[in-house]
């Protein structure tokens, strides 16, 4: 069972950032942004750290349940503050323009999150442990899904009020924690499609395919969800949509 608790404190966050941008007659732009992030007293629930600490000295006692034979048959798994991380990354943004070329403007875009350093601890006696790379179950005191990357690439097209467009949206592998081993997650790649006509003032329809291949993401058998973390992969699978736009 999980709960709030009355006396927690507030959490306590440092971050940074340091960026570059360059940008050439609107055809080029680029840029790249370097974060850090360091919190300590994180809100987290951990029913591990509590029995830890049960075991080892008697604390939290109203938080832990035995039945006859000193077996644990409930925790009251309440939020605390627990946890500290160190967070760096990269955020890349790339995209070029061929415009208006005898047949038509081409647009190319790149975006791009990854996760140099996730040091995560989980209560002030553990050691610091990096993540990145990996799924830890977020009821063991994981944070999920840490990819070292995740992407999106698109190339689009338009010519006298046609729009069309492809995309590849990319999560990296990850090492599934398992039994104290980490066997492979498969990097996770699913590919967009879109066709549309700008009416000007009309508005645009546009007509679109997600996940064309209906690729479905890996499965991770400590995950919830239907055996996936939520937060990073999803089981959607093909989907078609359309909409209309207009500007008033």
């Amino acid at each position: 069972m999980q709960g709030g608790n009355p006396e927690l404190k507030a959490e306590k966050s440092k971050s940074y950032t340091f960026g570059l941008a360059y940008s050439y007659e609107n055809v080029f732009n680029a840029k790249a942004d370097y974060w850090v992030i360091e919190t300590e007293n994180a809100i987290d629930t951990n029913p591990q750290f509590i029995v830890d600490q049960f075991r080892a000295n008697g604390s939290f006692a109203d938080r832990v349940t035995l039945d006859g034979s000193n077996s644990i048959t409930s925790i009251q798994a309440i939020a605390l503050n627990l946890a500290s991380r160190k967070i760096k990354g990269l955020d890349l943004g790339i995209d070029y323009a061929f415009r208006n070329t005898p047949v038509g403007t081409f647009t190319t875009n790149l975006l791009a999150t990854h996760f140099i350093n996730y040091q995560n601890q989980a209560d002030s006696t553990a050691p610091f442990t990096n993540v990145v790379g990996k799924y830890v179950d977020a009821s063991g005191g994981g944070r999920g899904s840490i990819p070292k990357w995740k992407g999106l690439f698109d190339v689009g097209y338009a010519l006298a009020g046609v729009q069309a467009g492809v995309s590849m949206n990319y999560v990296s592998g990850l090492d599934d924690e398992v039994g104290g081993g980490y066997p492979k997650l498969d990097a996770w790649r699913t590919y967009d499609a879109r066709l549309g006509y700008d009416f000007n003032q009309g508005g645009v329809v546009t007509f679109g395919i997600d996940n064309v291949t209906d690729k479905a993401p890996p499965t991770s058998f400590r995950a919830g969800n239907d055996n996936i973390d939520a937060r990073t992969h999803n089981l959607i699978g093909r989907f078609y949509y359309g909409r209309y736009n207009v500007s008033i």
